[in-house]
């Protein structure tokens, strides 16, 4: 059975309907002195309008999150891939000498940078750009050495692998035809190597260098070979960046 209640003291038109499925107000406003049971199909709450205490809730079955409207902190359930850390400290240089090598021996090119870990078992991450410019049929060649106390040895780590003897470097420019235009070219090097903390001792980096070509023809630093000092040819600079990073 249903009880409808209608009328027009103070509501226009109002319909108010009880039976067992429920209250239903099909017109109007009911107002209740308290309501109780789930909220399961209420809709369009105004937010201004929650109040109290949240449950902790499950995000696993959230989808299409804006990046913008994700904010806290994560502290645990995050699944790392490749390691996890954060920066202890980073160092910084800009390296503008213009320097040059016919060499295939390995030899300093003049860029390093240092380092005193707080912890041997953090990382060093050393990474950065390099102009290298180039006469034509060479080789150009980067290794990484390191220094932690026991004089420099080049970081095993941070080069290629020992593959039917050829040149193993860090990073490089590769060999180069004998096009004369390219002697006008400046190639911006990558490097980028992750090295051991062996202890808390100062860390000194150096790049390393060599023509790996047989030709005893010259490779460059932050310049051309056909530097003529003309309005299109830039002026160069090599950049690096060196940062502690604790690894968990």
């Amino acid at each position: 059975m249903a009880v409808t209640i209608s009328g027009t003291d103070g509501i226009v038109g109002a319909g108010f309907t009880v039976d067992a499925s429920g209250v239903s107000v099909t017109a109007g406003v009911g107002t209740f002195s308290s309501v109780q049971g789930s909220g399961a199909n209420l809709t369009a709450l105004p937010a201004a309008n929650l109040t109290g205490t949240l449950p902790a809730l499950n995000a696993a079955s959230l989808t299409s999150i804006p990046a913008a409207n994700i904010v806290g902190v994560c502290t645990s359930g995050l699944t790392k891939t490749g390691g996890f850390g954060k920066v202890v400290q980073i160092k910084h240089q800009i390296f503008t000498t213009v320097t040059s090598t016919t060499s295939r021996t390995t030899a300093a090119s003049g860029i390093e940078i240092a380092m005193t870990p707080t912890d041997s078992s953090n990382k060093l991450i050393f990474s950065g750009m390099i102009a290298v410019g180039h006469e034509k049929d060479t080789s150009a060649n980067f290794e990484v050495y390191i220094d932690s106390g026991s004089g420099y040895a080049v970081a095993e780590e941070a080069r290629g692998p020992d593959r039917n003897n050829r040149q193993r470097a860090t990073t490089g420019i590769g060999y180069n035809t004998t096009v004369d235009d390219e002697e006008y070219m400046i190639s911006m090097t990558p490097i980028h190597v992750i090295l051991d903390c062996d202890n808390t001792n100062e860390h000194t980096i150096k790049l390393y260098w060599h023509n790996g070509d047989d030709s005893s023809r010259a490779i460059y630093l932050n310049r051309t070979h056909n530097d003529n000092n003309a309005y299109w040819i830039p002026s160069y600079t090599s950049h690096f960046t060196l940062m502690e990073v604790q690894m968990s």
